[in-house]
């Protein structure tokens, strides 16, 4: 009923540099090297080591629950018999179904209780603005498209924090070592 979707290993390209020395010292500056004075959404991709977890219309909710609990994840993309992105199933739907519905809220099948308006992003987008979508539609993940509109990962708010913070710690390093000198 569900299925995982390999995530992309997108790597940016390395800036040419002579022989013997480092790759790019920051994320901020692998961006640059692509033109781009901001970390875009496919660098995050490429630092989550999972598989994008998706589940089928036909499966029912206990089995999308179970897959949630299984795999501590907030919510599953979910996709049509082709594979293509056609809504999203959240912790919050979980949550409203049963306060609506009750225990006959599991039995039913995900197609019918998902969300069907899916905010995405682009792998070309840029953290910050994928931090301001989340914030303008009240949710904690996105789930990211290629330029073909495929289904290609997902990202949560935890996600974008945790690769902010990293960039910011090694800025702040390559900073100390500027003006210090090799501390």
């Amino acid at each position: 009923m569900y299925r995982l979707v390999p995530s992309p290993h997108v790597s940016l390209p390395s800036q040419a540099r002579p022989p013997g020395q480092p790759g790019p010292a920051s994320h901020l500056e692998s961006a640059a090297a692509e033109g781009d004075s901001t970390m875009q959404i496919r660098t995050v991709l490429s630092a989550k080591d999972r598989p994008v977890i998706t589940i089928g219309t036909g499966a029912s909710v206990a089995e999308a629950v179970a897959e949630l609990v299984r795999h501590n994840i907030g919510s599953l993309p979910v996709v049509d018999g082709h594979g293509a992105l056609v809504g999203i199933f959240t912790e919050r739907d979980v949550l409203r179904g049963l306060h609506d519905r009750g225990k006959e809220f599991c039995h039913e099948p995900i197609g019918e209780v998902m969300t069907d308006r899916v905010v995405s992003c682009s792998i070309r987008d840029s953290v910050h603005d994928a931090m301001g979508r989340m914030s303008a539609h009240g949710i904690g993940q996105l789930t990211v498209l290629d330029d073909d509109g495929s289904l290609v990962g997902i990202v949560s708010v935890g996600d974008l924090i945790r690769e902010l913070h990293q960039a910011a710690e090694e800025e702040r390093n390559n900073l100390m070592n500027y003006v210090y000198g090799g501390v």
